[in-house]
């Protein structure tokens, strides 16, 4: 089992996550990494992502992994340098013994969103009560979500926003947050602008999932 860490940029962000699922799934083809198949009726390559991100969102943290043994990590990872389309790029790979499950697993991310903000906007995002709500659309229907234990971190300057921000089965989306701010305070966040730098695992202790894979890998490679 290998679970290669990627960064999505460029155009990418354009690029939906069930497309970035095909794209993968070509590169690994023609990276020529034998990746097991399922045994259903309709068959497909055992790739895992974690949860998907909001489109028009870059990534510099993101994770796939395959079903598959290869001997080589450093050529499985050149390889598959050489076969990606131009808006990916891996970064690292890491042989597991089993699947990590980091779907399942990872529970919090950070998000980087450049804007030029003055001082009262700084403030307002600074000082955010523990209730404060979002507005979410079903429909034509309003409803206010709470982002009490959804915010783990966050801090705006003069540079923008940086916050961690509960992402999996429990999620607080950047996008929501950020179009709310534009609305409360307003800001011009653009989340085309807007990045995420880290996927993390919280629990007892606050760990990124880079972290975790070194920890449970048996060997690991990182590209130059």
């Amino acid at each position: 089992m290998i679970t290669i860490q990627f960064k999505r940029f460029g155009n990418g962000i354009f690029v939906p996550h069930v497309d970035v699922l095909r794209n993968l799934n070509r590169t690994f083809r023609r990276a020529e990494i034998d990746v097991g198949y399922s045994k259903g009726f309709v068959k497909h390559m055992k790739l895992k992502l974690t949860q998907p991100l909001p489109f028009g969102v870059a990534d510099e943290d993101g994770y796939v992994t395959a079903d598959v043994e290869v001997e080589d990590l450093k050529k499985a990872l050149n390889d598959f340098n050489e076969n990606c389309p131009p808006f990916l790029r891996a970064v690292a790979i890491y042989r597991t013994e089993k699947n990590p499950n980091l779907a399942g697993i990872v529970n919090f991310c950070d998000y980087v969103v450049p804007a030029r903000l003055n001082g009262e906007q700084i403030d307002a995002i600074n000082t955010l009560p523990i209730d404060y709500a979002i507005t979410i659309k079903k429909g034509d229907v309003e409803e206010k979500k709470s982002t009490e234990g959804l915010i783990k971190r966050i801090f705006a300057d003069e540079n923008g926003l940086r916050a961690t921000l509960a992402f999996g089965n429990v999620n607080l989306r950047i996008d929501k947050l950020i179009e709310q701010f534009n609305s409360d305070f307003s800001t011009r966040f653009e989340l085309t602008e807007t990045t995420r730098t880290v996927q993390r695992i919280v629990s007892d202790k606050d760990t990124t999932v880079a972290d975790f894979l070194k920890n449970i890998a048996s060997e690991c490679f990182f590209a130059s």
